[in-house]
Formats: structure tokens, sequence, C-alpha cells
């Protein structure tokens, strides 16, 4: 089985998976154990960066950070 990411999309990928990969394009990392991810801050698992649905406010806060004009 293919594994899409960021980079790398194929047919048949499902809705999960592009949410997810699209969150990566608006800078919000993932939240899942991984022996690549040996310092990766582990979200909920219902978090959409674990393999979830659900956004959460530190999720919203990352994307909207870089329009902030304070």
């Amino acid at each position: 089985m293919m594994q899409a990411d960021s980079g790398n999309w194929h047919p048949g990928v499902d809705d999960q998976t592009v949410q997810h990969e699209l969150a990566h394009g608006m800078g919000l990392p993932d939240e899942y154990v991984a022996d690549y991810y040996p310092m990766n801050n582990v979200g909920e698992n219902n978090s959409m960066m674990v393999g979830g649905q659900t956004l959460y406010p530190r999720h919203l806060e990352k994307i909207l950070d870089p329009t902030r004009c304070d």
C-alpha cells in the first residue's frame, strides 16, 4: 500500500489523510509516536495530527500565528 505524505498523493487517498497532510501545509507537526520522531510532541488520540479528526485550539493558534499583527 502506498503511503501519502505532504508531497506525494495517490488516487484513492482517504479524506482523513488529505486533511492531515493539508494541515502540515499550514504548519502543523505530526503528534504521534514513531521511531523516526524520537522527540515528537504527542497529542490526543482523536487529534487530526495523530489520526483522528479533531482540531484543538493549539492547532488553530499555530495556523493563525503568522497572521498576527501584535
